[in-house]
């Protein structure tokens, strides 16, 4: 985990709680973290801050995380982003991968296969 210490990761989930835990889990590995509930917010805050990868959940009011996608996508092409969603129909990971996305989990998630994806997208780099 060494190498990757002091990453910096945007977690973009409208509930608060799933943003918390990852937050903190994230810290005790010893990334830097930050959330945000909605899409919005996560452009303005992506046009303000630097990040290393995005954590995006699929459904969200307001702009959908596959819409989200395809915007950071166009304005941050080698910005990773990993994907999380309670919906697991093929279509929706197809057209995620097919957008960009570098990885797609399915709620609920393991904290440990997210640490892995993020580790797996760096050490391919």
């Amino acid at each position: 985990m060494e190498n990757y210490s002091q990453l910096n990761i945007l977690i973009v989930d409208d509930d608060e709680t799933i943003c918390q835990i990852l937050q903190e889990y994230f810290l005790e590995e010893k990334f830097l973290a930050e959330y945000v509930l909605n899409g919005i917010d996560a452009l303005k805050l992506l046009e303000e801050k630097s990040f290393d990868i995005v954590i995006l959940n699929l459904n969200m009011p307001g702009l959908r995380g596959n819409e989200v996608l395809t915007i950071i996508k166009r304005k941050f092409p080698s910005l990773p982003v990993i994907m999380l969603s309670a919906q697991s129909a093929v279509s929706a990971v197809v057209e995620c991968i097919k957008i960009g996305a570098v990885d797609y989990l399915t709620k609920p998630f393991d904290y440990d296969e997210l640490l892995e994806c993020i580790i797996r997208y760096f050490d391919r780099k």
